[in-house]
């Protein structure tokens, strides 16, 4: 009886623990509380079965029946739902840094597929970055902020030397190709890019015509993100089209045969 009742009182106590935590839940503000009283909700009702088969094993002794049959039920129950229980009640204080951490690995690829297309720029523009390149990975937001500031800027430097040409010849590769939407947008920006890079390495070139004086209206543009994130997204992908898109090299080079050609 006194071992009926212990059971008993500890499965009314894990069942008011799963319905406090899942009960609020629903109302905490932070993510990581949460998730925490979400899995310290789930937790507590498997350990309950721990607690149902002690109840349980109360009746079926009496029956003459052996209740070492669902044995594996409690050391379940046990094994699964303590480590739950602990891991809910705890993940509020540590879940905040595997965010931050996942935060700075995005932000790290993002920075490094960046660099193909900020070193072209740097090195015909240096005069857009703000500190000297490092390998250091320190303060890696403000490195990420800055490096897209700076492809901005060699992008409002570079609109001189692009040519509208490029953008239609490389819009209807694209096209050919399958591209759409942004991935077409990306392949176009990437494209005139390069071409004005080509145009401003060569010794004596000059600006071409601004994009007000050519009857086919430029299609490479400023616009991006609403935010860091969505900047940083964006000039990713127009840093992989410029850096690894067939579209776009077969765009350039075909500029640079007619150019020879002339």
């Amino acid at each position: 009886m006194y071992l009926l009742l212990y059971v008993s009182t500890l499965l009314v106590a894990l069942v008011e623990i799963a319905r406090l935590c899942r009960k609020y839940a629903e109302v905490a503000g932070h993510p990581w509380l949460r998730r925490g009283l979400r899995i310290t909700a789930i937790g507590a009702l498997i350990y309950s079965i721990n607690f149902v088969n002690r109840a349980s094993a109360v009746v079926i002794e009496q029956l003459d029946l052996n209740p070492l049959k669902w044995e594996m039920l409690t050391l379940l129950g046990a094994g699964i739902g303590i480590p739950l229980i602990v891991g809910g009640l705890t993940i509020p204080s540590w879940g905040p840094h595997l965010s931050a951490l996942h935060a700075w690995w995005i932000n790290y690829r993002t920075y490094r597929s960046l660099h193909p297309l900020w070193l072209a720029m740097y090195q015909e523009l240096p005069e857009i970055v703000l500190h000297p390149p490092a390998s250091s990975l320190s303060n890696l937001n403000y490195r990420l902020y800055r490096r897209i500031i700076e492809i901005r800027d060699g992008q409002i430097a570079l609109r001189p030397y692009m040519n509208s040409e490029v953008a239609v010849r490389t819009a209807k590769l694209g096209r050919e190709a399958g591209l759409a939407r942004n991935e077409l947008r990306a392949v176009v920006e990437a494209a005139q890019l390069k071409a004005a890079l080509g145009a401003k390495v060569k010794e004596g070139s000059t600006p071409v015509e601004s994009r007000a004086s050519h009857n086919v209206p430029m299609l490479s543009d400023l616009s991006g993100g609403d935010d860091l994130a969505s900047e940083a997204h964006w000039l990713s992908q127009l840093a992989r089209a410029f850096a690894h898109s067939p579209v776009v090299a077969a765009s350039v080079n075909d500029r640079r045969s007619q150019r020879t050609e002339r």
